[in-house]
């Protein structure tokens, strides 16, 4: 019985955090009800997630690693999410994620900026998605 509360948990937090990604206000296209209103959208800024995100104390940080570490390195048997046919947010948390693993410590992290964190974790998961088509076509 443990077992399906620690899964209601685990779905509840990969669900609540790809939810709150896709709806960072940085990241959200603007509403065209008409198609002859388009020309009144913004169509040339990127959508990046918010520096926000890596706003990170210490704790948060370790947090992260900690999180990488149970859901992706620890594990001796290949796992998958449930998608369905749109996988993007998936792996826009999963990137986020090992992005933040990716580096060694707390201080390393902090030798960039936040808004410069935006933009690495932009072209990482551009890169990410790039690899991840490119293996499916082959």
């Amino acid at each position: 019985m443990i077992q399906v509360r620690l899964s209601d948990h685990l779905s509840g937090f990969i669900t609540k955090m790809v939810y709150s990604m896709s709806h960072d206000p940085q990241m959200l296209e603007d509403k065209i009800i008409d198609i002859h209103d388009i020309y009144e959208n913004d169509l040339e800024s990127k959508r990046i997630l918010s520096k926000e995100w890596f706003d990170l104390s210490e704790e948060k940080f370790n947090l992260y690693k900690l999180v990488c570490n149970a859901l992706m390195k620890s594990q001796q048997n290949y796992w998958t999410v449930m998608t369905l046919s749109y996988s993007d947010g998936a792996d826009d948390l999963f990137s986020l994620i090992n992005y933040i693993d990716d580096y060694e410590n707390y201080k390393a992290y902090c030798e960039k900026d936040s808004i410069s964190h935006s933009e690495c974790f932009n072209q990482y998961v551009c890169e990410r998605m790039e690899m991840h088509f490119l293996d499916l076509y082959k």
